[in-house]
């Protein structure tokens, strides 16, 4: 998925994830993991493996890099390769608990993320890139990536992670956590729409802008 964050300027957006943290633990997982076919055929193409362990429930599509399913005891997670596909995986995901109350009453969420990977090619590699945005021209020094948190409104706040892309010194690779510290229950598929572009929007305002120009 392509994003135009200046003019002259065209991102590639990754992965695009959500995070839940439960309000509280929840001590079963729901009714869908006995269920091999669903697990099995949850990202479409039947090649997926699924599985318990000390951090809970996964289900991994073994054919694309970037999908993943997890929910533990204290929190789910969703990962896809573009927003589309996040979407239609958290759909299916959320048609499942509706059917599950016993474990749908216990999804009160306490804290969520979304969270973004983009990619934007430079003119000039990484290094030099980052050292002339953070650094005072005489300080001989090179700044290989970056660390930084943006405080925004009603306490929601910008995780944000930058370093070279492997492989291409010239790719700038950005991870951003848009992080929401606000009780709720689980999103609706419109409220995460709706979350999603409000968190490009605010990464285009307070990252991507002020570090291009």
């Amino acid at each position: 998925m392509t994003i135009n964050f200046v003019e002259n300027n065209i991102g590639t957006a990754r992965t695009f994830s959500i995070v839940n943290v439960w309000k509280k633990p929840i001590a079963i997982f729901p009714d869908f993991i006995n269920d091999q076919d669903y697990c099995r055929n949850f990202f479409d193409l039947g090649n997926n493996i699924a599985g318990s362990g000390n951090d809970g429930f996964t289900i991994i599509d073994q054919s694309v890099l970037n999908r993943q399913l997890s929910i533990a005891n204290n929190r789910f997670s969703l990962i896809s390769e573009s927003k589309e596909d996040l979407l239609k995986y958290y759909e299916k995901f959320l048609s499942k608990i509706d059917e599950d109350t016993d474990y749908k009453n216990l999804t009160n969420v306490s804290a969520y993320g979304i969270n973004i990977q983009i990619e934007l090619p430079l003119k000039t590699d990484v290094n030099s890139f980052l050292s002339a945005a953070v650094l005072k021209p005489n300080l001989q020094m090179k700044v290989s990536n970056l660390e930084y948190v943006i405080n925004l409104q009603d306490g929601d706040y910008l995780n944000i992670v930058i370093n070279a892309m492997p492989g291409s010194s010239t790719t700038l690779l950005a991870m951003i956590n848009h992080h929401h510290s606000k009780e709720t229950s689980l999103l609706s598929i419109d409220e995460l729409i709706s979350e999603i572009d409000v968190s490009i929007e605010k990464i285009k305002n307070f990252v991507i802008n002020p570090l291009l120009n």
